[in-house]
């Protein structure tokens, strides 16, 4: 098993290779809550004290999809302390824009709103 800890506002992520279907639906059964819209992603990670982990993907990009793997356990070890959501750029452009996301899987950690840190590319877990 690969390991790596990620830190980031007090909240330690240890990333552990997990398994399964990389697919929208086993994110959101691993308690990852997927987005349709800028306002929805506004109202879930905009205006909260709780950390939020954005996960932003591409349907067709292979990165994205070894990530949508990983990210479900990660995200049910953490319920309750960490929201995790993730948008489609595909769908999204405007969120795309806002932060900048000029390729993909980004993960952008956002308390209030605001970006703390940002991970771009595939993580080698």
């Amino acid at each position: 098993m690969t390991r790596q800890v990620l830190g980031w506002g007090g909240v330690v992520l240890v990333a552990c290779l997990a398994t399964g279907c990389a697919t929208v639906d086993s994110m959101t059964r691993g308690g990852i809550r997927p987005v349709g819209s800028a306002a929805e992603f506004d109202r879930s990670a905009g205006r909260t004290d709780v950390p939020t982990v954005a996960f932003f993907y591409s349907p067709s990009c292979p990165h994205c999809r070894s990530m949508m793997r990983k990210l479900p356990g990660i995200a049910s070890d953490y319920r309750g302390r960490v929201q995790f959501v993730a948008a489609d750029v595909t769908r999204l452009g405007g969120l795309r824009q806002r932060y900048g996301i000029k390729g993909v899987p980004v993960i952008l950690f956002l308390r209030g709103g605001a970006v703390e840190d940002k991970v771009v590319g595939n993580l080698p877990w």
